[in-house]
């Protein structure tokens, strides 16, 4: 997709360089430029993710961005799930001093459900290994 774009304004830009109009290639270089720029930030943030998962007795967040893995650890019996506040998409789980954030990528109708999935699975019995979101 680009490449075609860069070969269609690339052509253009010809096409008026030609005609005598000299300053339109510089500008479609910087245009091209800026296009390449937007797309590998978009490229960068494209896998981002998160994962929760419950084994045994510790819940476990994964944030995965741009490439980069967070991992934190909360105790099952200690940690609080909530919405946060003025933010009805994103959930904090939270163990004494340690927090973390959770549902960037969740929509906000979906938020209740999870939270209500999450806390049932805190404090169901421990049955092994669950994965959830």
């Amino acid at each position: 997709m680009y490449g075609l774009l860069c070969c269609v304004s690339g052509g253009v830009a010809v096409f008026f360089g030609l005609q005598g109009v000299l300053w339109v290639l510089p500008f479609t270089a910087i245009e091209l430029l800026a296009v390449a720029l937007a797309f590998g930030v978009y490229a960068r943030h494209a896998c981002d993710k998160e994962r929760l998962s419950l084994e045994g007795n510790t819940l476990t967040l994964c944030h995965e961005s741009a490439g980069k893995t967070e991992q934190i650890e909360f105790r099952r019996e200690w940690v609080q799930v909530r919405v946060v506040p003025g933010n009805p998409a994103m959930l904090e789980l939270s163990e004494g001093r340690k927090k973390a954030f959770f549902g960037r990528f969740l929509r906000a109708d979906l938020q209740s459900e999870l939270l209500r999935e999450i806390r049932m699975a805190l404090h169901k019995s421990d049955s092994g290994k669950a994965t959830l979101g």
